[in-house]
């Protein structure tokens, strides 16, 4: 979706669903006129395979390496989930399965929530209001700025359809389901933010709670260090009736993908989880 030196977006013709990653600290403004002070992030498209990691400012100190064991005592992370046009009651639904995920995994998701108004640029053929996923990265982080004191990550809830920023699709079917800061960002300051849709349509005649769950654990799980390479489609389990595909939660086959995390991504995942942990909170 992005300029080459950013992503490269492969469209299939098959409804197949992806969370790409496109994630750089800075960008050329001359070889990408479009670049600004903020950095492209990672975001769910049509399936794109080129990923990206946080990179710290020049001059800050690289977390150390992780001893990756998949296993231990019980990790608790804390959620701000910011809600843009949908109830805590139906936050709940979403959360609390997306919570489910990660369990195998002895780390706990615990939620708390906040009203969030996320301006919209236009109106999709059905009445939905949409909004530029980058944008939607870009309104959360400007609130924030950083998790609230007591809190390790936020992630935006939005009722609204996101949509390509550059190339906006409002006929209801945009591909665009959420976005996460980068790759790892829950290790850096400042880049603790993910995007998930909540009233995603591209399945007739709307998407089930377990898909909503499914984006929420996915780009949580990239904030958490868990590339889509990690992912496979042997250690998951079939969500669709008659769909071919079993994968797992990080695959980049978003509508293939099920609420199970495959065994490299549970350990890298907890590894990270671990260290954020061990960090403490926002203060």
């Amino acid at each position: 979706m992005w300029e080459p030196k950013v992503s490269v977006t492969r469209w299939l013709a098959a409804p197949l669903l992806a969370v790409a990653v496109a994630g750089s600290p800075t960008l050329d403004a001359e070889a990408n006129p479009r670049a600004d002070a903020v950095p492209m992030r990672a975001s769910l498209f049509l399936n794109d395979d080129l990923e990206g990691d946080c990179e710290p400012p020049n001059g800050d100190a690289v977390p150390a390496a992780l001893s990756v064991s998949g296993s231990g005592p019980t990790v608790r992370l804390r959620v701000l989930y910011a809600l843009d046009g949908i109830t805590i009651p139906e936050a709940r639904r979403i959360v609390d399965r997306a919570a489910r995920i990660y369990a195998p995994m002895h780390v706990e998701l615990t939620a708390t929530y906040a009203p969030f108004r996320l301006p919209s640029d236009g109106v999709a053929a059905d009445g939905q209001p949409t909004v530029g996923v980058v944008a939607a990265l870009r309104a959360v982080q400007a609130r924030y700025e950083r998790p609230p004191a007591g809190h390790h990550v936020v992630h935006l809830l939005t009722a609204k359809d996101l949509v390509d920023d550059r190339a906006p699709q409002r006929d209801g079917k945009d591909t665009v389901a959420g976005i996460a800061t980068c790759v790892g960002g829950a290790r850096y300051d400042g880049q603790q933010f993910s995007v998930g849709e909540a009233k995603f349509r591209f399945f007739e005649p709307g998407a089930p709670d377990d898909f909503h769950a499914i984006v929420v654990a996915h780009e949580i799980g990239h904030l958490l260090g868990a590339q889509h390479h990690y992912g496979n489609c042997h250690e998951g389990r079939t969500r669709i009736p008659g769909f071919t595909g079993s994968c797992t939660t990080m695959s980049p086959f978003g509508l293939a993908n099920s609420e199970v995390f495959g065994t490299l991504e549970r350990r890298v995942i907890r590894a990270y989880a671990e260290d954020v942990a061990s960090r403490g909170a926002s203060s």
